[in-house]
């Protein structure tokens, strides 16, 4: 796996749901479906837009949200990336 992929749902109540899946590559309807793409392999925030706004694009800081958030699943790419 090289790429973590995210998602919103809005719920009924106005919250959002975040919804994260990770992928060897980038499909063409990734790009208007996911609303974030972190390529772990290059370190590279390759796209970051939350409720339609361009959101910030320091690697640091919005992998570092995601790995506070989702710790196994940040390791798993990580290593994955590594050994690749």
């Amino acid at each position: 796996m090289r790429y973590l992929l995210v998602s919103y749902i809005r719920k009924p109540d106005g919250q959002y749901d975040e919804i994260i899946s990770v992928s060897t590559k980038i499909k063409k309807n990734d790009w208007v479906d996911q609303r974030v793409i972190l390529d772990y392999k290059e370190q590279k925030v390759l796209k970051a837009a939350v409720s339609g706004q361009v959101a910030v694009k320091d690697w640091d800081q919005v992998s570092s949200y995601y790995e506070k958030n989702y710790p196994e699943v940040i390791k798993r790419l990580k290593e994955e990336c590594e050994a690749s």
